[in-house]
């Protein structure tokens, strides 16, 4: 049910038929009419009840509404016709609804990441990109992780003769590997 308000801030009719219910279409530059009146017994008013001759009874929606609302209501909905109400969505240009652009309205967006394109370069194995993803949000399992969570273990690096401490540095800077490997790279 949260996706209601978003639903309904990101749609809106186009007026034909007049079957749309007055208090929840989006008449109003910023929300429905729901959320500035109190809903009572004229809830369930749909826009053709309000219609004389093909044109909106103004003395009827100014009972109702004022004159201010009255006028933004009669600006916005245009002329009726014979055809079926269409609920347009307004992300999209052609008003058609889809999951994408949907996703795009709901999602919340981190900042930009520079290095990812870097990162997730296409030439680069799968492996090798996950293990260097996980190394920069420092997400890689080493033994000074573990032991941040609580659990007692005496850290010892497998790949080195020194036997050091196992964490992030230690296994892509500073070890005996990790040393001998830099240097080749850099040769």
């Amino acid at each position: 049910m949260k996706c209601i308000p978003v639903l309904l801030n990101n749609s809106n009719w186009k007026v034909r038929e007049g079957n749309v219910r007055l208090w929840y279409y989006n008449f109003l530059s910023s929300r429905p009419l729901f959320a500035e009146f109190l809903e009572g017994e004229h809830s369930q008013i749909r826009l053709k009840d309000l219609v004389i001759d093909n044109v909106l009874d103004d003395e009827e929606l100014q009972r109702l509404l004022g004159l201010e609302k009255t006028d933004e209501v009669i600006g916005r909905v245009g002329k009726f016709g014979n055809s079926e109400d269409v609920l347009l969505w307004l992300p999209k240009k052609d008003g058609c609804f889809n999951t994408k652009s949907a996703w795009y309205v709901i999602r919340v967006r981190l900042p930009k990441f520079g290095r990812a394109k870097w990162i997730w370069h296409k030439c680069l194995p799968k492996k090798i990109v996950v293990c260097m993803w996980k190394a920069v949000f420092n997400c890689l399992n080493v033994d000074e992780k573990v032991r941040s969570v609580g659990v007692p273990i005496i850290s010892a690096c497998n790949c080195c003769s020194s036997r050091g401490i196992e964490d992030l540095d230690h296994i892509l800077n500073n070890g005996d590997f990790a040393s001998n490997l830099w240097r080749k790279v850099f040769a």
